[in-house]
C-alpha cells in the first residue's frame, strides 16, 4: 500500500481508525469553529478546547467550482487540461458549525438544499514521490 498523508493536519488525523473533522469549541460562549482555532471568533476568548465534528449534516448551499485550482500548490492532475468542475458546498453540522467542502455526485445532475450528506476521506491526488494526499468531501447520506 501506498504511504498516505492528510492534505492538511490541523483540519483531520490521518491515518485514524475512525476519523474526524478537527474543530473547536469555546467553552465561556460555546461557538463551534471549524477549522479549529486558539481563540473564540464570536467572543475572543482563548477558553477553547478541540472537538471532534460530526460525520454527517445538512447540505445548507452549494455551487459549481468552473475554473482550475492554482498548479502550485495543486498538482497539475488537479488544473489545466485535466481539471473537471465540482461541486463545492456549505454543510451544516447539526449543533455545531457549517464546513465548506467539496462534494462528491455528479455535478450536472445538481445537488438538493437540505440533502442529508455523511462525510468521506479518500484520496485527493497523488504527489510524485507515490504518496497519496487524503482529503474530506460530503456526498449524499446513503439511504
Amino acid at each position: 500500500m501506498n504511504q498516505q498523508r492528510s492534505i492538511d493536519t490541523l483540519l483531520f488525523d490521518w491515518p485514524h481508525k475512525d476519523p474526524h473533522l478537527r474543530g473547536s469549541q469555546c467553552a465561556d460562549c460555546g461557538t463551534v469553529s471549524f477549522p479549529a482555532a486558539a481563540s473564540c471568533p464570536k467572543c475572543s476568548s482563548v477558553n477553547v478546547r478541540n472537538v471532534a465534528l460530526a460525520k454527517e449534516g445538512t447540505l445548507w448551499s452549494w455551487t459549481v467550482q468552473n475554473f482550475p485550482l492554482a498548479s502550485p500548490p495543486y498538482p497539475a492532475e488537479l488544473s489545466g487540461e485535466h481539471f473537471k468542475p465540482f461541486a463545492v458546498g456549505y454543510v451544516e453540522l447539526a449543533d455545531q458549525v457549517r464546513v465548506v467542502s467539496r462534494l462528491e455526485g455528479d455535478v450536472s445532475q445538481g445537488f438538493e438544499i437540505g440533502t442529508p450528506m455523511s462525510i468521506k476521506f479518500d484520496k485527493y491526488y497523488t504527489e510524485s514521490d507515490g504518496t497519496e494526499v487524503i482529503n474530506y468531501s460530503f456526498a449524499a447520506k446513503s439511504a
